[in-house]
Formats: structure tokens, sequence, C-alpha cells
């Protein structure tokens, strides 16, 4: 997570390729002098900076910590996973840069905890496929 909540919006400027903040504004659909406050106030506009990353296959986790790629597709989340990514995202900026730091963690712990859930039940179909010669 970066020290500083600007270094976010620098690395969405990067990410869209705008030199200014009255650019990143048009981008994020907010007013140029919404954007100054969001700076002057040390916030970030989640909700407006999620949908434009969205828009523009920006990896989130790229823009919000400089880790990862910086280009991903980002598939939209229909129904309830996409209320719920947008309800994330506002209460993300209620919080203190440390415990937004804590949430990613934890959301990257249960992320690889699936992805070895995964794994495990295709090495156990591939070993019952072995001992029974047989497919699905």
């Amino acid at each position: 997570m970066p020290k500083r909540k600007h270094d976010i919006l620098d690395r969405f400027k990067i990410a869209v390729n705008v030199k200014t903040d009255m650019e990143a504004a048009k981008i994020l659909n907010l007013k140029p002098t919404a954007l100054t406050m969001h700076r002057k106030r040390k916030t970030i506009p989640y909700e407006q900076l999620l949908k434009a990353c969205m828009e523009n296959n920006i990896n989130i986790r790229w823009v919000m910590t400089g880790e990862g790629d910086q280009y991903e597709i980002i598939q939209a989340h229909p129904g309830a996973k996409g209320r719920a990514i947008s309800r994330l995202f506002r209460l993300l900026g209620y919080l203190s840069p440390e415990n937004i730091d804590k949430v990613i963690r934890y959301v990257e712990i249960a992320y690889e905890r699936k992805k070895l859930e995964e794994q495990s039940m295709e090495m156990d179909l591939e070993n019952e496929i072995k001992r029974t010669g047989t497919r699905g």
C-alpha cells in the first residue's frame, strides 16, 4: 500500500496517460475542484476510481498498491458481485491506509486459499482418473 494516498491518483493518471488532475477528473467523471478537494483531504474517490479502472481495463490492484500488471482485463461482475464490489470501494474510503492494506491482504489470502482448493480438487480428479482409468 502506498504511504501517500496521492500515489494512487498518480498511478491512475499514468495508467490513463494523462498529465494533469483536470484530465484525470474528467475520466473519473468528477469536477476538477472535487478531485482537488480529495487531494487536499487526502481521500480517494474509490467508486469513481473503480468504475474508471473497469472501463479502461486498468488493474485496480496496480493503481492501489503499485503491484501487479498495470493493465489487466478486468471483467465486470454482474448483479450481486458488482454491487458488493461497489459497496466495498465506498467503505474503503472511510478506512486508514493501514486498514486498507489489511483488507487487501485478507482478500489476497482468501484468493490464494481458493486457488489452492481448486488445485487440490483438480489433483483429486486426476488421481481418481488414474486410479479408475475413467473420465468424468
